[in-house]
């Protein structure tokens, strides 16, 4: 269980380890499309086209492109740009903002954040902020705090007793992302703490955070600020 002092002294251990270590981002390596995809299908969002050329699994022969007439992006190593400025992820079909807020945001600010976002061309309120099971979804590398994983905090738990110490994740930037973020290679931003939508029940001032350093899932204080990544869940 967490309490107010492991929060604080949490919270203050990571900034000083931010302070020494630098500012880690990672970059994107885009690829060009290739020609004359054979088959389409579209994804169950309604706007996501995928183009498949040799009726396989993702690869190099393959496309995605916002249906809308956005910008094409080769799948590559199973994962693509479906405009500039987005992610899709293979793995669980959502739809990300990235890179991220790209700012300092507190819990209510991220929310404004995501909610006001036009990425894509969609408009407002077509992004929210993600839920702590959407945001634990982006860690690799870290198979306690992993979808499924012996960390119990999760869509379903948001209760302070639903956390041990399987959710203090690994060790500090030694995940497989650029700089050693526990997200893929493709995600772009700063690799420290992203907000998700989920308040701890019983603790309304406080929200479950994911730490992508270490690959770990806390509360934190909905006053402090950190990094925002958007999602979007549907047409």
């Amino acid at each position: 269980m967490t309490t107010t002092a492991t929060k604080v002294g949490w919270w203050a251990a990571a900034a000083c380890a931010v302070v020494l270590t630098g500012c880690w981002q990672s970059y994107r390596e885009y690829a060009g499309a290739p020609d004359a995809p054979v088959d389409a299908a579209v994804d169950a969002r309604g706007d996501v086209d995928v183009l498949d050329a040799d009726n396989g699994a993702a690869d190099d022969t393959d496309v995605i492109h916002d249906g809308g007439g956005g910008a094409e992006a080769d799948v590559g190593a199973g994962d693509a740009d479906v405009c500039d400025g987005s992610w899709l992820d293979p793995t669980t079909g959502y739809l990300w903002g990235n890179p991220d807020s790209e700012r300092w945001l507190t819990w209510d600010e991220a929310i404004s954040y995501c909610n006001g976002l036009t990425l894509c061309e969609l408009p407002a309120g077509s992004w929210v902020l993600p839920t702590i099971g959407e945001l634990r979804s982006l860690i690799r590398g870290c198979p306690d705090t992993m979808t499924g994983g012996a960390c119990g905090v999760g869509d379903a738990c948001v209760d302070d007793s639903c956390w041990s110490t399987a959710c203090e994740g690994c060790p500090y930037l030694g995940g497989p992302g650029a700089g050693g973020c526990y997200w893929g290679a493709s995600i772009e931003g700063w690799c420290f703490w992203y907000w998700s939508s989920s308040s701890q029940t019983g603790d309304a001032p406080y929200a479950w955070t994911v730490g992508f350093g270490w690959g770990s899932a806390y509360d934190q204080a909905k006053f402090l600020s950190v990094h925002a990544a958007c999602i979007r869940r549907g047409p």
